[in-house]
């Protein structure tokens, strides 16, 4: 007759269930509330019967014991038996002799005692003692007739109320909250969800459902407008993405172009002096030649430097060269003193130049650390001329650069200290950034390039910046006992 949603509904058939549970436990409880109150009632009945035979009948047994009057015994005897629920009346007189009225049928027996006393001029004797059996079958059955008929009853009516309950909980909530399911089962992110709507009759005002299903629309119109926003936004991360790697890859090629620049800057330097010093001694030799009496002790001598200044130049190239073509390191054990003084050497064009005097400390001769040899001289020339660079825009009479090496808690520690102007704590910060530099001229790399260098090789570079009387470069590399 109705279209009942409990077959697919688990909330329904829970209902119905706990709700029979419930209500079965509450007719049971009920039923024996009554069934207690009815015993006690039967009780009290019984009790009344007892009372009025210890109250009247008593006393004119005990006269008729008296008296010796048999015909009167076995009447008493006989009315007490015509109480209902009394089977059996016996009473037990003294010398053994014993009156009894009435057989016990019944399965379930009680029996009361009563003493039968007489009295006469103010005393009470004793008499006797009345027994009576009482049958308990009769109360037992009416309170069976009566639970049952009260179970039967108080089923019907939980059934009754269980149904219509059920009934309205389908009517009212289920069918609608299968037609919502049956509807969010089919919603689709991607596609604008149809709204949700209940054909409720006889519904005037708007309750839970409707607020829910109210809810369950905006929920739904939300989650189509947030993901299209999401999506556009995803696009517009991915474009920005595309546009930050073409930004990379272009800023790659330009700090490629950039780090070829200071190369070559740095060689165009580094090969300035001895392309110098070679053109200084052709010339010489050429003026010695041209002369009537030349010596030729001193033309050897110029040819001689023309050869090491050409073979300095050779080896300048040669390690630019290698340092331009290696991209992982070479690693080899070096001693960093050895390297000091040869990058001073290569230096010492640009050192006179502009009047700087490098001063090495050597405080241990093997101080040795595992490195490219190539690019931990290219570390120290641009750390080195940075400091020469510096030096150059101050006025002052000695120009000077400190270069140590020294073991110090298992590391091997490079400092690299000028007299110059110095760095504030806002420079230290930048100047190993990459196009980062303070003089108008500079590509701002020999630094990066330095850090970079210092880096692939496991080691570090910082500046100092307690040093206040210029500035103080401090690279660290881990000491290795067994290299």
């Amino acid at each position: 007759m109705f279209n009942f949603t409990y077959r697919h509904s688990l909330v329904g058939r829970r209902f119905v269930l706990l709700t029979v549970l419930f209500s079965s436990i509450i007719t049971l409880l009920f039923t024996v509330v009554q069934l207690s109150a009815e015993y006690n009632k039967q009780l009290d009945q019984r009790a009344l019967f007892n009372q009025i035979i210890e109250d009247s009948l008593l006393d004119s047994l005990s006269k008729s014991i008296w008296t010796y009057d048999d015909a009167q015994i076995y009447l008493q005897l006989q009315g007490i038996v015509n109480i209902p629920s009394i089977e059996r009346a016996v009473l037990n007189l003294p010398e053994n002799v014993e009156f009894n009225i009435g057989e016990v049928s019944a399965n379930s027996i009680v029996n009361e005692q009563f003493e039968v006393n007489y009295k006469q001029a103010g005393q009470e004797r004793r008499m006797g003692q009345l027994t009576i059996y009482s049958e308990m079958d009769s109360t037992y059955n009416h309170l069976i007739a009566f639970g049952s008929a009260m179970l039967i009853s108080n089923f019907l009516k939980t059934a009754l109320v269980v149904l219509f309950m059920f009934y309205l909980s389908d009517r009212l909530i289920g069918r609608h909250l299968m037609h919502i399911s049956t509807k969010l089962a089919k919603f689709s992110e991607t596609e604008k969800a149809e709204p949700i709507e209940l054909n409720r009759k006889y519904h005037d005002e708007n309750d839970e459902i409707d607020l829910l299903v109210d809810s369950i629309n905006n929920m739904q119109q939300r989650i189509f407008f947030e993901r299209n926003k999401a999506f556009n936004e995803i696009q517009k991360k991915e474009q920005v993405q595309v546009e930050i790697v073409e930004q990379k890859e272009k800023l790659l090629k330009l700090e490629h172009k950039v780090s070829i620049s200071e190369i070559v800057r740095s060689l165009a330097n580094e090969l300035n002096a001895p392309l110098i010093n070679v053109k200084a001694f052709c010339k010489l030799t050429l003026e010695q030649m041209q002369q009537p009496s030349f010596d030729p002790k001193r033309v050897e001598l110029a040819v001689d430097k023309i050869i090491e200044n050409s073979c300095h130049a050779l080896d300048i190239v040669n390690r630019t060269k290698e340092i331009m073509q290696r991209n992982e390191p070479q690693k080899e054990k070096v001693n960093v003193n050895v390297l000091i003084e040869k990058s001073v050497f290569f230096l010492s064009q640009e050192l006179d130049s502009v009047g700087v005097a490098i001063n090495h400390h050597a405080p241990e001769n093997n101080v040795e650390i595992l490195a490219d040899k190539l690019q931990m001289e290219q570390v120290l020339l641009n750390i080195m001329r940075n400091s020469i660079e510096a030096l150059s825009t101050v006025d002052t009479s000695k120009r000077s650069i400190e270069v140590s090496a020294s073991i110090f808690q298992e590391q091997v520690i490079i400092r690299i200290e000028d007299n110059g102007p110095g760095l504030s704590e806002l420079i230290a910060d930048k100047i190993f950034q990459p196009f980062f530099s303070t003089r108008d001229k500079g590509l701002g790399v020999g630094l990066c390039i330095a850090k970079t260098l210092v880096t692939s090789n496991d080691g570090d570079v910082e500046v100092n910046l307690d040093y206040k009387q210029g500035a103080c470069f401090i690279i660290s590399f881990p000491y290795k006992r067994d290299i």
